[in-house]
């Protein structure tokens, strides 16, 4: 028997999706990304502080959040 011809998903695809989870798609894949862990958000938020810190000493705007 036959199999059915693979289908490569697009960021059509992926955006069409409801926004139930985290995915990506890679080389026509839907992958299913896990939650970042503790140690990404640590290096995250220290990042974000100096930054902070940085835009606010050279009166360069402001930063905000990933959300």
């Amino acid at each position: 028997m036959a199999s059915a011809p693979v289908r490569h998903l697009t960021y059509a695809d992926l955006d069409a999706l409801p926004d139930q989870g985290r995915y990506e798609v890679w080389d026509g894949v839907l992958l299913e990304m896990p939650a970042s862990g503790h140690l990404h958000s640590s290096i995250g938020v220290r990042i974000s502080a100096r930054l902070e810190l940085f835009v606010e000493e050279h009166n360069l705007g402001s930063v905000s959040g990933a959300d």
